[in-house]
């Protein structure tokens, strides 16, 4: 059995094969798997999504080989021109229980640190955030509902209003402030000069802090953690 311990020792470069382009939506990582009451260490595969959901799931692509140069080499072949990543840690492939994200724009940060820098990040975490440790679970929980006091505090000083129904499309400058996958298409997140807030959902109509110009109908309202939400489409 060869050593997990040694496997970033290699001699044999393999940078070319974790390299490729990049799947807009999944990950493709190689781990390490353990079979319960054993102590052999195989290499496995399997994909993960960039954006996590409560609907968010790994996909498991089979297993490789002892060797994680093999490893690497097999995964190539079946997965084709897509990046690969490596994520192994000093006890074999199995999550630790910490309370650190484990990826993400806080990745390596706890649930407390994020509160105090970030408290929407954390709240939207506690919502849609898939993470095996329990002890972050827990942790998400706790400081989700708290980060859901302070949003509501503050939306609340800055109230908007809903708009009236439209008949006919209308142009409107908007800002675009919030982009995201749904089943439906790019979900995304807009407002106006006067800090209106729009939603649309559809084909992308530009990248987070774009300033675009649309003609659209406010189809319905609705309201979100205090603030108040216009729907719009273009036709």
């Amino acid at each position: 059995m060869k050593n997990l311990s040694n496997f970033k020792n290699s001699n044999v470069d393999l940078t070319d094969l974790l390299k490729g382009q990049i799947n807009e939506t999944r990950r493709f990582i190689i781990t390490a798997g353990q079979s319960e009451g054993s102590k052999d260490v195989m290499f496995v595969m399997y994909s993960s999504p960039r954006i996590f959901t409560k609907y968010s799931k790994d996909t498991y692509l089979g297993n490789l080989a002892i060797d994680l140069n093999e490893a690497i080499i097999k995964a190539r072949k079946k997965i084709g021109r897509y990046e690969i990543e490596i994520e192994v840690d000093e006890l074999c492939g199995v999550r630790r229980q910490s309370n650190t994200f484990p990826f993400g724009k806080y990745s390596g940060k706890t649930a407390a640190e994020v509160f105090d820098i970030d408290a929407k990040y954390l709240f939207w975490a506690s919502q849609n955030m898939i993470v095996k440790s329990e002890l972050l679970s827990n942790e998400l929980d706790e400081y989700g509902k708290l980060s859901k006091i302070l949003i509501l505090e503050e939306n609340a000083k800055n109230s908007n209003e809903a708009l009236p129904l439209d008949s006919v499309k209308i142009e409107r400058k908007l800002k675009i402030v919030s982009n995201w996958e749904t089943e439906w298409g790019m979900g995304q997140r807009l407002i106006d000069c006067e800090n209106n807030i729009f939603q649309y959902t559809g084909k992308k109509l530009g990248n987070k802090g774009d300033e675009i110009t649309i003609a659209c109908k406010v189809k319905k309202s609705w309201t979100s953690m205090g603030k108040i939400i216009n729907k719009i489409n273009l036709r």
